[in-house]
């Protein structure tokens, strides 16, 4: 975190700050920016996501001249640090001691169920591929059907 803080520092150095209140800033940074130190929120919403001091906020604290690490979440000091890490850690077993029996062994297919309706029997046909007419040996008539399949009444 010691990096982040200078690389910020060093990168808000030439910009000017304007001071609204004593607890409200303008940074004059492409695009403007306000930081209020009080609530510690910045208009970048960097500070409120992070917990840390964006870019803006770092250098509206230099130029006040105000001790900046009262201003860092205390989940970034050390102390949370060693804190996280006091409660010991149990270690995690491997794969190799699980039991395995014939049923979880046997991995089955999905189950599935039968669509609805009619299985279609036609393909479907590609784009500009042209359907031949056939001629009903019984109807005489052109279409998709034949003599088996013909519907039309009998002379």
């Amino acid at each position: 975190m010691d990096i982040k803080w200078r690389d910020r520092f060093d990168k808000g150095k030439t910009w000017s700050v304007f001071g609204s209140t004593d607890e409200v800033f303008e940074v004059g940074s492409f695009p403007a920016v306000v930081v209020d130190i009080s609530n510690k929120t910045c208009s970048c919403c960097r500070w409120d996501l992070h917990r840390f001091p964006c870019v803006h906020a770092i250098t509206v604290l230099q130029k006040k001249g105000v001790d900046m690490s009262s201003y860092i979440d205390p989940f970034y000091t050390t102390d949370a640090f060693r804190l996280s890490y006091e409660l010991p850690i149990y270690p995690i077993p491997t794969l190799e001691a699980l039991e395995v029996t014939t049923e979880t062994a046997v991995i089955h297919p999905p189950k599935t169920r039968r669509p609805r309706g009619r299985p279609k029997v036609a393909r479907i046909r590609s784009r500009g591929e042209k359907v031949r007419q056939i001629r009903c040996s019984r109807c005489k008539q052109l279409g998709k059907h034949n003599r088996k399949s013909c519907k039309e009444p009998c002379d």
